[in-house]
């Protein structure tokens, strides 16, 4: 037999080890504990233990505030965990869900920060560089048929181009969609570690610090613009239109080491 640990350990060192989230508009927390993550409801009542495959520590983590995704780094190896639900059940702290692990990726590099924008359809990776995934629901699993306890297989591409994947644009009944999650952009290498990320509330932009930096550099998506002449018309009208994914910057000096970002808490429907 293997001995485990029942009591809930300690948060790991670091300051990216823990994180707040809701699901369905009930929060929780998570953090690390060793190879471990636990998952505390509002009330601090413990919820999981989600243990690790192997050894490895958890080196950061952050949740999403929408869905209740949560993501976790283990060095250069991420973990995806989707909440789902526990209808029988109907505990005080409402927290009736039960994450499951959904995939794993890597990257090149070890990962110090993880940030999720609002509803978790985007994720922030830090390290050596900033990557950047996007989830689509493009992703359709036929051979599901009427079994849906059946391990799910999920593919991942990295970069623009999917390989391998079905564009067809079939829809039999009985498919599922499922998440594929693509490296839609990555920022050059930086000298120093990238150890803080933060999402703006409405997604637009992100901010992004590297360590006892004193600069923070505040991330916008670049917009071209593609001059159209109307036919019979001799003035040119500016139509803006995205190009590929690609970001740009401007640099905010702070007087000292910048310790932690975070962006005002507003709506994401507020302009």
């Amino acid at each position: 037999m293997r001995c485990y640990q029942v009591l809930t350990g300690a948060c790991n060192t670091s300051n990216k080890c823990y994180a707040v989230g809701s699901v369905e508009g009930i929060p929780f927390s998570a953090y690390g504990s060793g190879s471990n993550i636990v998952i505390l409801a509002v009330s601090f009542e413990r919820v999981q233990i989600i243990p690790a495959s192997d050894d490895a520590a958890v080196g950061c983590i952050d949740c999403s505030n929408d869905t209740g995704i949560i993501a976790a780094a283990y060095g250069r190896k991420i973990v995806y965990f989707e909440p789902s639900p526990l209808p029988l059940q109907n505990t005080p702290h409402k927290l009736d869900y039960w994450w499951v692990e959904k995939f794993i990726f890597g990257v090149d590099f070890p990962v110090h920060s993880l940030e999720f924008n609002r509803d978790g359809t985007r994720l922030l990776i830090g390290g050596e560089q900033i990557q950047l995934w996007k989830g689509n629901l493009s992703y359709r699993d036929s051979s599901l048929g009427e079994s849906r306890n059946k391990s799910k297989k999920v593919s991942f591409d990295v970069g623009d181009e999917s390989e391998g994947s079905d564009d067809s644009g079939n829809n039999n009944e009985g498919t599922e969609i499922l998440p594929r999650w693509v490296c839609a952009w990555r920022s050059p290498v930086f000298d120093e570690t990238v150890s803080h990320l933060a999402f703006s509330a409405d997604g637009s932009y992100f901010a992004s610090c590297e360590s006892d930096d004193h600069l923070v550099r505040v991330w916008f998506e670049d917009i071209c613009l593609n001059f159209v002449v109307e036919e019979g018309d001799h003035t040119a009208k500016a139509h803006s239109q995205k190009c590929s994914l690609s970001f740009s910057y401007i640099l905010l000096g702070h007087p000292a080491p910048v310790t932690s970002l975070s962006w005002r808490a507003t709506s994401k429907y507020m302009p």
